[in-house]
């Protein structure tokens, strides 16, 4: 017992074909028009990333994560990070000669990081802490 075969007249199987090759050339032109549509979407993302490169140069990922989170534009990420930049100036006012702020320095000792705050006016005032143990939670300014 063989395999049973369909026989198809001559005329059948040429327009089945036909059909066929028909169906084929539709796909390929709609894979082409895709991978084109998808090199014109490619092409302005880039130019979305550069875009936005551009823009947010002057922050930090973290700080691009927070103002996302908040729903923040670029502007008002910016905006914050000056305000609070400010607010911290203000607190780190150096005691002494009331011109300068305290920036904080961190360093690499034998017994661990450790961390120091100096004046910033350093023509006028020497002011400076002691060394202390590091820890990520330190605030200051930078």
């Amino acid at each position: 017992m063989g395999k049973k075969h369909r026989t198809y007249p001559e005329k059948e199987r040429d327009s089945e074909v036909k059909r066929l090759r028909d169906a084929l050339k539709r796909k390929d032109r709609e894979i082409d028009k895709l991978k084109s549509e998808l090199r014109t979407l490619e092409k302005a993302f880039e130019a979305n990333i550069k875009f936005l490169k551009g823009k947010t140069a002057k922050l930090d990922l973290q700080e691009l994560l927070q103002g996302a989170n908040k729903n923040q534009s670029v502007t008002e990420i910016e905006q914050e990070k000056i305000v609070n930049f400010k607010e911290l100036e203000e607190k780190w006012r150096c005691h002494k000669c009331k011109e300068g702020v305290m920036k904080l320095i961190v360093f690499n000792r034998h017994d661990g990081k450790k961390y120091i705050r100096a004046c910033s006016n350093k023509n006028k005032c020497q002011n400076r802490t002691d060394p202390k143990d590091w820890k990520e939670d330190v605030e200051g300014v930078k």
